[in-house]
């Protein structure tokens, strides 16, 4: 369906969707979602224009080409926040990927996320140094599934994030996140269960000296963390440097 685009925008035929500039879009549906992350179009900045519901969809591989993408739940115009459903596709690259270290960020922004890969909503599955600083951010985000970011390598950053462990047809109960890198800031809420002892909060994957484990939570940090394993495990046993600045409350 080809939807108006309203005065002083493009209207886009190739996406089906609604272009704002060239740099931006607003989708309606799986099928616009994908397009928009996996063609070089321009388009870095994804906004939502109804739920989408991935349910039964392929994966999605961001182009190359992409630079530091937003994708956000919330329309530009009419600030309605929307639910995004991703694929039950329980595998590394069943949902969301990039596979690009000079994409350099990923960050999804203002939407409820029905999660059901065991490997986040979007992952950076690379195993090498170019990915060290690869940001993924999930930022005013609710979501409830079995794991929410898969970031081995590089950052994953959480600002006013709201978890909740839900099976929602994953093969079990995982991590929050798991990343070389966490950094959190604003309120975060996790109600964290698991399926096995190693599924912690934070898990840390150990990678060189030039690139070190870390945990930081920022001072405007106010965290309720509540799990039935433990809060960090780190993959080869190593310290990790836990961060907890000035203002911060983390209970």
């Amino acid at each position: 369906v080809l939807r108006p685009a309203a005065e002083g925008q493009e209207q886009t035929a190739s996406l089906g969707a609604q272009a704002l500039d060239a740099n931006s879009v607003i989708v309606y549906s799986y099928a616009d979602l994908s397009t928009a992350l996996s063609q070089d179009n321009g388009y870095n900045t994804i906004y939502f224009g109804a739920d989408i519901n991935g349910s039964s969809g392929s994966s999605i591989r961001i182009h190359a080409n992409k630079r530091n993408v937003r994708i956000i739940g919330q329309h530009p115009d009419t600030g309605v926040r929307y639910t995004y459903t991703e694929p039950r596709r329980d595998s590394i690259n069943g949902t969301i990927y990039a596979d690009t270290a000079s994409i350099g960020s990923v960050a999804f922004e203002n939407r409820d996320i029905v999660g059901s890969n065991g490997f986040g909503v979007c992952n950076v599955s690379q195993s090498n140094d170019s990915y060290a600083n690869f940001k993924l951010t999930l930022k005013d985000v609710t979501y409830t599934g079995p794991h929410a970011a898969y970031n081995p390598w590089g950052i994953v950053r959480l600002e006013d994030f709201r978890f909740r462990s839900e099976i929602n047809g994953a093969d079990q109960l995982g991590n929050v996140a798991m990343a070389r890198v966490v950094e959190t800031a604003g309120q975060i809420d996790i109600d964290h269960n698991a399926d096995y002892s190693t599924a912690t909060v934070f898990v840390f994957t150990k990678r060189n000296a030039s690139y070190p484990n870390s945990l930081t939570m920022e001072g405007s940090t106010r965290a309720q963390i509540v799990t039935q394993t433990s809060l960090l495990y780190c993959s080869s046993g190593t310290l990790i440097n836990w961060t907890v600045k000035s203002g911060a409350d983390v209970k």
